[in-house]
């Protein structure tokens, strides 16, 4: 089976993000690591199979809707917080 990888460029085309977006969530703790690096590890390559289950996790990515939905819900559960305390 021949596998398939992903970099920053391929995923600003895929999601609806921006690369500096991609690149914060390449931070988070479920992002799946790389496959490996190159540029002197500047240059960070995903496997396409772990990109497809982050996808699953975070329908955000792919979906403007979706990406609505959970900065609203961040946005009101952080104005929640700052009132109650």
């Amino acid at each position: 089976m021949t596998k398939i990888y992903i970099g920053l460029g391929d995923l600003a085309e895929r999601w609806v993000y921006t690369v500096r977006g991609i690149r914060k969530l390449t931070l988070s703790k479920d992002f799946p690591a790389p496959a490996f690096a190159i540029n002197r590890g500047r240059t960070k390559v995903w496997n396409a199979a772990d990109i497809d289950g982050f996808e699953l996790r975070h329908p955000e990515v792919k979906n403007p809707e979706e990406k609505r939905r959970k900065v609203a819900g961040y946005a009101a559960a952080v104005a929640k917080k700052r009132t109650a305390g």
